[in-house]
């Protein structure tokens, strides 16, 4: 890489470190201050009409959009540039453009809301879908990020029988931050390792 390209590679790895701290601190001020929000029992988006909808949507606008820049700089450098993992990073990016909108789009906006928030949960579990195939396929992350999301792809899909309700939507966002920050390890690894010389990422 030229510096140029590792200069962008290095800010698309911290956006996605920043993406899952932005939500991992704003989530819980804003619920913290919903006297009325119970966790698995509410909609997480029940958040962004209440006392502090400013931290909630503000955390999904900022989060959505370190996602696009973690999937574009951070995410398709380090898994390759095959035909699966461009449509990886493009579903993990325009994900992150839909979260934007949720946050714009609060509940306040009905249908537009609910269109933005199945767009989301759908382009996430397409994503990981083509995510467990560029891993199966070129092992970019070792064993550990191909059972990883192989792992959050059958259990995003798992929830789909529940139907769409506060738990199935809190169970979805947890695997959906489990696996998130994973990846975020796993590509810090690699960049480490091939920045001491060695080719490949250690499984």
């Amino acid at each position: 890489m030229t510096w140029k390209s590792q200069d962008g590679y290095t800010a698309g790895l911290y956006s996605g470190v920043l993406a899952i701290v932005t939500f991992c601190v704003l989530y819980p001020i804003a619920a913290y201050q919903d006297p009325d929000y119970r966790f698995l029992d509410n909609y997480l988006s029940d958040l962004g009409v209440g006392p502090g909808a400013w931290a909630f949507n503000s955390g999904l606008i900022v989060t959505g959009s370190l996602l696009a820049v973690f999937a574009i700089f951070g995410v398709y450098r380090a898994i390759g540039t095959g035909i699966w993992s461009k449509l990886g990073t493009a579903a993990l990016a325009i994900s992150g453009a839909f979260l934007v909108c949720i946050g714009i789009f609060t509940e306040d906006f009905d249908e537009v809301h609910t269109f933005f928030s199945f767009a989301f949960f759908i382009t996430l579990l397409i994503t990981l879908g083509l995510m467990s195939v560029v891993m199966i396929r070129t092992k970019a992350l070792g064993s550990i990020g191909t059972g990883a999301s192989i792992t959050a792809f059958m259990a995003g899909a798992a929830l789909i029988p529940l139907g769409a309700n506060p738990f199935t939507e809190t169970i979805a966002v947890l695997i959906i931050l489990a696996w998130g920050s994973l990846i975020t390890v796993l590509i810090f690894l690699k960049d480490q390792v091939q920045s001491s010389g060695e080719p490949h990422l250690r499984r």
